[in-house]
């Protein structure tokens, strides 16, 4: 579902909205943010955040910068996180250590 309102935002971004002209209120523009929406909340709450938008984009609206809100996550496994630890090798850890205690002269 979400592919096919996907098709239809483009759709009106090629061929609608150049016969308009350019009149959203706010960055990115209200096609491009439903098109974000969507992909990064799916069909439902994408849908809803798009009609929202659309919705706050009048004369007496607000305007600027309004991004898509990022998603969040709900929860997480200590597994999981346990298994994506990266161990880095740090070359001369030693030197590393060890700089709070000499200034840049060396002593």
């Amino acid at each position: 579902m979400a592919r096919i309102l996907h098709w239809f935002i483009r759709f009106y971004q090629i061929v609608m909205s150049p016969l308009i002209g350019p009149r959203c209120r706010f960055i990115p523009t209200c096609s491009q943010y439903a098109i974000e929406a969507l992909a990064s909340h799916g069909t439902l709450r994408g849908g809803k955040l798009s009609i929202q938008r659309i919705c706050r984009c009048h004369p007496w609206g607000g305007s600027g910068y309004d991004p898509v809100p990022s998603t969040h996550i709900r929860y997480i496994s200590f597994q999981q996180i346990h298994c994506q630890v990266h161990h880095v090798v740090v070359p001369f850890r030693e030197h590393f250590m060890y700089q709070l205690y000499f200034n840049h002269l060396g002593s």
